[in-house]
């Protein structure tokens, strides 16, 4: 040994890198296609049952 460090090559990021975003736009990696889609069917179902609440309490 002369007395070197012998150092890791860094690993690569594996997985859906960014988790903490919320609507993510765009197909770069996989699975950004399933959670937009997600994203804006649970807000258009969120929006409807807001629209047929209001609409039951004016009727």
């Amino acid at each position: 040994m002369d007395g070197t460090v012998p150092y890791a090559a860094p690993l690569p990021k594996t997985g859906s890198w960014p988790e903490r975003d919320g609507l993510i736009i765009g197909v770069g990696r996989d699975g950004e296609w399933r959670r937009t889609v997600m994203v804006i069917c649970s807000a258009v179902l969120v929006a409807a049952a807001a629209v047929f609440a209001v609409a039951d309490r004016l009727a």
